[in-house]
């Protein structure tokens, strides 16, 4: 099959998401919340990156994949503390965050939880939409999105 047969070969980035954890990773998605880009925003993230295929994927598989990644590789211990955060931004400043990818945001939040619950861990999953100019700022900074919403905050 030809990439260009594929549904989303032609699909436009509509927002960014963005998931830190260790690794931290940035993942550009369509409309409907299918990953069309991603990169790692950190040497972990990179090596996590590397191991899954996420372009083409939903983004809250795609998520739950890099967690399970991110375990086998020991970034993610059983029980302790852990955060996982998740910020996604409109690709463009007038533009809203379309709902799908809300949507798919909110799956990959409770999947969070179920993921550090099974792994015996205390934790918080935040999720939050951020502005543009939020993830321009962070993007200058050479951090992502939600690290730097937090740390501005």
């Amino acid at each position: 099959m030809l990439p260009a047969a594929l549904p989303h070969a032609n699909a436009q980035v509509a927002a960014y998401a963005t998931l830190d954890l260790n690794p931290s990773v940035e993942f550009g998605l369509s409309s409907s919340g299918v990953v069309l880009t991603s990169k790692g925003l950190d040497r972990d993230g990179r090596r996590v990156l590397a191991q899954v295929q996420p372009n083409g994927q939903p983004f809250s598989s795609v998520f739950s994949d890099v967690l399970s990644k991110a375990a086998e590789d020991g970034l993610i211990a059983h029980g302790g503390d852990a955060s996982l955060i998740l910020a996604t931004s409109p690709a463009g400043p007038h533009e809203q965050v379309p709902a799908a990818v809300k949507q798919q945001m909110l799956v990959a939040r409770a999947n969070g939880k179920a993921f550090l619950t099974a792994r015996g861990a205390q934790g918080i999953v935040s999720a939050m939409v951020l502005p543009t100019s939020l993830r321009a700022k962070a993007s200058q900074a050479d951090v992502s999105a939600g690290t730097y919403a937090l740390y501005a905050a």
